[in-house]
């Protein structure tokens, strides 16, 4: 649906769009601290500079889609990849539906980052900060690991674009099955 609204747009209508809406994105942030917070979905607190990452976010993963949707390449790299999973790490639980999971772990550890949890206990879910020991795993090329997060890939698109998946293969299939697409 998102797609349709600009079927029907010229490339310089398009962005045109991109350029204003980045101005006023710019326009807003400039002297704001980087530690200030705002709340995002559900309320959830967040410094300036994850949201400000949240926009190149939006760019990379967004872009993608308009570009496929067009039959253009959109390669993602893992550097801006790796600034979409530092996001990530301090969000992804609001978008997990605990419900009918149970309890569990799912360590992310993409490469060249820094790890981190999802945990599920009594159908709550948090983040931890590191990696859980003997909890399964998603690790590898940050590319991959984001687009499967943002529900774009699914797990064996990742595994062949260089995810490695440790533990419980259906387990962690269950934790990708409760994430709602960013």
């Amino acid at each position: 649906q998102e797609i349709s609204e600009f079927e029907s747009s010229t490339m310089g209508e398009l962005v045109g769009r991109l350029r204003s809406r980045n101005a006023k994105y710019n326009a807003f942030w400039p002297e704001l601290p980087l530690d200030a917070l705002f709340p995002l979905r559900g309320g959830l607190p967040l410094d300036v500079a994850c949201l400000r990452t949240n926009w190149i976010s939006e760019l990379l993963i967004h872009g993608r889609d308009v570009a496929l949707a067009v039959g253009e390449d959109w390669p993602l790299d893992d550097q801006s990849c790796l600034l979409t999973l530092r996001l990530l790490a301090n969000v992804l639980h609001t978008y997990v539906r605990p419900d009918g999971l149970g309890d569990g772990t799912l360590v992310i550890a993409p490469a060249g980052g820094a790890p981190f949890s999802l945990v599920i206990r009594g159908g709550n879910a948090d983040i931890h900060a590191a990696a859980e020991e003997g909890a399964d795993m998603l690790s590898g090329s940050p590319a991959a690991l984001a687009l499967l997060l943002y529900g774009r890939i699914g797990l064996g698109e990742a595994v062949q674009m260089g995810a490695y998946v440790s533990g419980d293969a259906d387990g962690v299939q269950r934790f990708l099955d409760r994430l709602e697409k960013p």
